[in-house]
């Protein structure tokens, strides 16, 4: 995957999609892009390893419970109308119960248990598992989306975060990232 960043002709695309974007009329690109951005960085410095690795299990529930709703499709196959197309109510749900979750964690003893050992923990790690929290959001509600809706972001967008893979991959590296950090910690 590494080696997909460092070819001339991805640097290339890279660029002329980056000096593509219209700064006088966002696209959705654009604001996917500036989630990653805020997410990564606002969201990271507020919160610690801890309150981060307690929000990947909220992600992961988040998702595991929308996925899994029989009812989700079936009771709600009415279609949610938001700037001129139809959202499935999947997105609703998943962000409404996301926000539940993280809520409930917040207050509850896992909470507190988690914040028992080093609630701070590293920036690199707090940083790096803060953009990736941001782009599995974004993948997993992508992937929510009606494919005529994906039509609206770039090729490059839509590879990065939209596909089966994709959301794999993405479901992976916070894993991976905790992982990584914690058995550099140990040794």
């Amino acid at each position: 995957m590494f080696t997909m960043f460092t070819t001339t002709a991805m640097q290339l695309d890279f660029d002329s999609w980056l000096s593509s974007f219209d700064w006088s009329r966002p696209s959705w690109d654009m604001l996917v892009v500036a989630f990653i951005i805020f997410g990564g960085l606002v969201y990271g410095m507020s919160l610690g390893r801890a309150r981060l690795a307690l929000t990947t299990v909220a992600i992961y529930m988040s998702m595991a419970i929308v996925s899994a709703a029989p009812f989700v499709d079936k009771m709600f196959a009415a279609k949610v109308n938001f700037v001129g197309y139809a959202f499935d109510i999947k997105i609703v749900a998943f962000l409404g119960l996301l926000l539940v979750v993280i809520f409930f964690f917040a207050r509850g003893a896992l909470f507190r248990s988690f914040l028992g050992g080093d609630s701070a923990g590293g920036f690199i790690q707090s940083l790096l598992l803060s953009f990736i929290h941001s782009g599995l959001v974004v993948s997993i509600v992508m992937n929510y989306l009606p494919t005529e809706a994906l039509a609206n972001f770039s090729p490059q967008i839509r590879n990065l975060f939209y596909g089966e893979w994709q959301l794999f991959y993405w479901l992976c590296a916070p894993v991976a990232v905790m992982l990584i950090f914690s058995v550099k910690k140990k040794t």
